[in-house]
Order: structure tokens, then sequence, then C-alpha cells
């Protein structure tokens, strides 16, 4: 959940009787959930997905809104079509190119530093803030840099691609029910106009996060080098005289099921596939797991 002091969002979740744990991204002024991102997550993502993943999906959707907020762009203005009286369509003007790449630049960033372009942008446009809320903004030293603790907090390719497919996914969703809604109540023509402008919007954002490359299965790590696997193999033998654990061990086959927190601290995506994630340490009495293993040298 998103604790970064001036994010006017945030995250809470609340407990049925069912006891299933369900996720909202409210605003912080009000604390009420945000409708359409509630209507996106129960329609869409709600169904076999755990409350953990609705979080994080959550924690990716709030860089829309922050930038929606950062560069003053209202959503609802933007994506809800209106009809005139002769059903031709009026505002849905959906981005333009600039605006889409200031949202994929924006997720792109660490939460800290884009909350603190948001704060900045806010001030900038509302000059007769309080002193109060004056004093939240970070202060930019004369030479025009942040400090160095506020410096190269950017995300990895991964968590960027993560938060642009996330924002295309809702924008497809909620889209695609203001263009069902036209079919009902505008003309065919208000309806393909639509239908042209969301298309132009969801593809370049799908262009975007696809053009973004990051680790696969296939294309990921390297992991270790034979050589190296050949050593680490060796020395994680019981009677090896450099196999640093006491009692002597062997290592045994982890199961598929075991939280690789258990054993590395790592999250799955970021575990390497090599053999030293693929085993567990084994003693006489049953597994067990290191959040942080002895050194052992690969190099003999």
């Amino acid at each position: 959940m998103s604790t970064i002091s001036g994010n006017p969002f945030a995250i809470r979740c609340a407990k049925f009787a069912s006891g299933e744990r369900m996720p909202f991204l409210v605003r912080r002024a009000d604390n009420l959930p945000i409708e359409d991102v509630t209507d996106w997550l129960t329609a869409e993502r709600r169904v076999h997905k755990q409350a953990r993943t609705l979080e994080a999906d959550l924690e990716h959707l709030q860089f829309l809104y922050l930038w929606a907020e950062t560069d003053r762009v209202d959503l609802d203005d933007r994506l809800a079509p209106g009809i005139d009286e002769d059903g031709r369509l009026f505002g849905a003007r959906f981005f333009t190119t600039e605006e889409m790449r200031s949202l994929c630049s924006l997720c792109g960033l660490h939460l800290g530093e884009a909350v603190r372009a948001y704060t900045e942008a806010r001030f900038l446009h509302a000059p007769e803030w309080p002193p109060s809320q004056e004093a939240s903004v970070t202060p930019i030293p004369r030479n025009g840099k942040r400090s160095s603790s506020a410096k190269g907090l950017r995300a990895s390719n991964l968590v960027k691609r993560n938060r642009i497919q996330t924002a295309y996914a809702f924008l497809r969703y909620l889209t695609g029910n203001h263009q069902r809604r036209l079919v009902v109540t505008g003309t065919a023509t208000a309806e393909e106009t639509y239908a042209a402008r969301r298309t132009d919007c969801i593809d370049f954002l799908r262009t975007q996060y696809k053009a973004i490359g990051v680790p696969s299965a296939a294309t990921g790590g390297k992991g270790l080098l034979p050589e190296v696997e050949a050593r680490l193999r060796a020395v994680i033998e019981p009677d090896h005289p450099e196999n640093p654990w006491e009692p002597p061990c062997c290592i045994g086959q982890l199961h598929r099921r075991t939280d690789p927190y258990s054993y590395s601290g790592s999250r799955d995506a970021d575990v390497p596939r090599s053999s030293e994630f693929e085993h567990v340490v084994h003693h006489g009495y049953g597994d067990c797991y290191f959040g942080c293993l002895p050194p052992i040298c690969l190099r003999a």
C-alpha cells in the first residue's frame, strides 16, 4: 500500500463477511473509492486473483491518476462521450500523443518522484495555497537539482511496463463501456468516430508497453556459467572440505510450491533461473531455508 507523504491517493482494504479481502483505490481527500476503478477491478480483475495481486494492479493504476492530476487532465471529460441533439459526438477528445508520452514517462519514476512531480505541479498551478500546504513541497536547491537522496529514483523496465500495461487494460475496459453505450444512445457515425479515437489511444499505449524489453524465461538472465555451476555443485557435497554449512549438508530439489521469500528474500520475478535457487539445503531433520546463505567461492 502507498504511504508516500503527499500522495493524493491510497489503497484501502475491506474484509467482507465471507472473509474475502478487497482493495480499493481511494482519494485521500474523502477516502471514497474511485468508482470507475472499482468497477474495473470487480468486473475484469477480481475473478481468480488474490487480494495481493489486485493491490498490485491498483499500485500500478494510481500512476494514471497521478499523471492526470499532474498534467491537469480530466479523465471523465476526455473519455466520456456526449451526444448533441442531432446525434453527433462531442467531447471524448482522448489524449494527445505528447500527453500519452508524458504518462509513459511518469510510469518510469519511483512513486516518491511521481508524487513530488504532482506536488510541484499543483503548487505552480495554485499559487494561492496557504503556507501550511506550501511547506509540503520539497525545496529545490539553488543549483536546480534535487538532493542526492531523490536522485535517480526510477523504476525498472519491468515495473514501468506493468504500470503502462495496467493503464492500458483499465482504459480499454472503461472506453469499451462508453462505446457500447453509444451503440444504444448515439448514431452509427458517433459510435464509429468514438471507436476510431479509442483505437488510436489504446493502440499507442499497447505499442509503448510492448516496446519495453524485460527479462523472460527464454531471454532472461544468463544465470551461472557451466564451470561456475559445476564448482557450486562440487562444493556443496557433504564431504567437500570447502562446504560452508555445519553440520555437513547436501542440496535437494526445491518443491515448486516453496515461496521464494523463504530462502532468497526476492520476489518471484527477481529470482534468477540458476542452480543457486533451484535447490534448498537439506539437513537430517528436514529442509532449512536461509535468508542469507553462507558465501561460497565459485572460482576454483
